[in-house]
């Protein structure tokens, strides 16, 4: 598989006042990390979420089995009013 290689390009067109366009100037900057970082938040966020609502299923199964209360009840902020 080939390395992916990922570039933010910008191009400005240079003139003077009332003419065309004498020449551009063009920036390539290599933003290859940044999305390599990127894919990787988004997959650990995925991971994050399916093991979440593994967690909420078993939490369910005990809920229905033993009657206790479900992820998020007993935050602090519902515990005190």
């Amino acid at each position: 598989m080939v390395p992916s290689l990922w570039v933010n390009l910008t191009v400005s067109p240079m003139w003077s006042i009332g003419e065309d366009p004498d020449y551009y100037i063009a920036v390539v900057e290599d933003i290859t990390e940044r999305k390599l970082i990127e894919e990787a938040l988004l997959k650990s966020h995925e991971e994050l979420a399916k093991a979440y609502d593994e967690l909420k299923s078993a939490q369910s199964a005990f809920y229905i089995r033993r009657k206790w209360l479900p992820l998020g009840s007993l935050r602090p902020e519902s515990r005190m009013k």
